[in-house]
């Protein structure tokens, strides 16, 4: 079918997902390229490696740097079949190399860190991270295109005599982070006689190599956070007493008094009852301050007392006797 004939008309056609992207799902089927509007109805669901089935109408899209015609598939319906058969038969060789119930290993004191990465993608917020929780790290700077080198990184760390290692990136297309998803780098995590955590890409990123890790995280951050936790965790050597790091078989040591100030409940009370003396007194002269500040005031704002009159006495006759 021509691209040609194809150009306003509505088509069913079935192909493989290759990449996820933020605005459009890239579909390849068979020659052609199609692009489909994550906006669109049952896209949500679709991830890489399916195999699905869409149904709309084709319009052209120019693309001058591309040998390969692009066309834009407009009012389309995704329906999900399932995985291809490439992703299929990748997913049951790759699950081959799942850790096992009984090799499950946990991690309960970390100091040290190998980290396989390499430079940018998030790293710096990796290693930021593992200083303010005090954990070294060594680098072992890999490839992420090429599955062998982050193969060997993993190898390279665990004969370093490294206890845990974070393989980490940060985001980007699928096709760029599908170079961790492949058989070298499970078989590699699997052999690993360290502490392995896979942290590359967004949270919503799934791998099938998730199977042969210790432990998963979906941002290089929150790897990082992991061993941050464990550390904070664990008791530090300076923090464990001396008779648990040496133990003597011989006797128990004896135990010496030290005087020790405590806070009985007598002093407890003594305080409070001396806190209460000092607001009272201070609320009493507080009390009796406004109380003569006030009589002052009145007084200066009395009026002046008037002068009393004086009432002249008069002088009652004296009575007359007869003789």
């Amino acid at each position: 079918m021509r691209a040609s004939a194809a150009l306003g008309r509505h088509v069913v056609f079935e192909g493989e997902v290759t990449d996820v992207r933020s605005r459009e799902l890239l579909i390849a089927a068979d020659d052609w390229t199609f692009a489909v509007r994550v906006v669109l109805p049952g896209v949500e669901g679709v991830r890489f490696g399916d195999w699905v089935r869409a149904r709309g109408m084709l319009t052209l899209r120019s693309a001058t740097r591309e040998a390969s015609l692009q066309l834009l598939l407009v009012q389309a319906s995704v329906e999900r079949i399932g995985r291809s058969r490439r992703a299929a038969s990748h997913h049951a060789e790759v699950s081959r190399y799942a850790r096992t119930a009984d090799g499950a290993r946990r991690l309960e004191r970390v100091e040290h860190v190998g980290i396989v990465s390499t430079q940018g993608h998030g790293l710096r917020d990796v290693l930021a991270t593992l200083q303010r929780a005090g954990i070294g790290h060594t680098l072992y700077e890999v490839d992420f295109s090429d599955s062998a080198s982050i193969g060997a990184g993993i190898r390279r760390a665990s004969d370093d005599g490294c206890i845990a290692t974070l393989v980490t990136r940060g985001g980007g297309s699928r096709m760029e982070l599908e170079p961790v998803n492949s058989v070298d780098v499970a078989a590699a995590a699997l052999q690993s006689s360290a502490f392995t955590v896979l942290a590359v890409g967004h949270e919503s990123d799934v791998f099938d190599v998730e199977c042969a890790f210790d432990r998963t995280c979906g941002t290089p951050s929150k790897g990082a956070g992991l061993f941050a936790a464990i550390a904070r965790s664990s008791p530090r050597e300076s923090d464990v007493p001396v008779a648990s790091r040496h133990t003597r078989s011989d006797a128990t040591p004896k135990r010496r008094w030290t005087w020790r100030p405590r806070a009985s409940l007598f002093w407890k009370l003594a305080a409070l009852l001396c806190l209460g003396c000092l607001g009272y007194a201070f609320s009493d002269g507080y009390s009796r301050g406004l109380l003569v500040g006030r009589r002052e005031c009145e007084a200066v704002n009395a009026p002046p007392p008037a002068p009393a009159r004086t009432v002249p006495l008069r002088r009652s006759p004296k009575p007359e006797v007869s003789p």
